[in-house]
């Protein structure tokens, strides 16, 4: 988890360095939008090639669902407040 926000904390950094034309952030948008579909898709496969995940899932029920709520609305919420920032930076 260090690491995967370590590296999301480098990427914040970095871009506040170096300045990309328009091209590149089309690139950049694209490649992100793909790399997230990727692990996605590799998170949809380990998971539900485990057997042990799928016969417990029934009996963890509201808590695994409050849990991907709580995380889809951090993960938002985070973007937005990263989004907001950066535009009244601009101003």
């Amino acid at each position: 988890m260090i690491l995967v926000a370590g590296a999301l904390i480098a990427g914040f950094v970095l871009a506040q360095f170096v300045k990309f034309n328009e091209k590149q952030k089309t690139v950049m948008d694209r490649i992100g939008e793909q790399s997230l579909l990727l692990l996605l898709l590799s998170m949809g496969l380990s998971l539900g090639s485990n057997p042990d995940l799928l016969a417990a899932l029934p009996s963890l029920g509201m808590q695994s669902f409050l849990l991907a709520v709580g995380i889809l609305v951090g993960s938002v919420g985070l973007t937005w407040l990263g989004v907001r920032g950066r535009r009244s930076g601009r101003d």
